[in-house]
């Protein structure tokens, strides 16, 4: 059973139970928030598919589109910038480190609109 397939059972009351749990997309805090979300009887699956999709960004482009090679970099950051940085990924505003410093530099070079990249 995947996500998707969970999700419409968890929606719909009058499908069975499933015999098999959703192979994992989520791990460690991520995957117990939507297991808390999903067992609270506040949430609706609409929120539970929001949290995922929260958590999984965009997703993996599709065969037939271009996906740009990416390049791993390491950069030094003095401990204040750090512990902003993790309060930031924690309060779940970004999934990692790595895509809060791609949103950064996504808006500046936006702002910028540099002529030569």
């Amino acid at each position: 059973m995947n996500t998707n397939e969970y999700l419409q059972w968890f929606a719909d009351d009058t499908l069975p139970t499933p015999a098999t749990p959703p192979k994992a997309s989520a791990s460690g805090k991520d995957a117990a928030k939507i297991a808390r979300m999903m067992m609270d009887g506040e949430h609706t699956a609409e929120d539970v598919a929001a949290e995922f999709s929260r958590i999984h960004g965009p997703g993996r482009p599709r065969r037939h589109e271009h996906r740009e090679p990416t390049k791993r970099i390491q950069v030094r950051v003095p401990e204040s910038m750090e512990r902003y940085i993790h309060v930031v990924v924690e309060t779940g505003r970004y999934p990692n480190y790595s895509a809060y410093i791609k949103a950064l530099i996504a808006k500046d070079q936006q702002d910028r609109k540099p002529a030569a990249v």
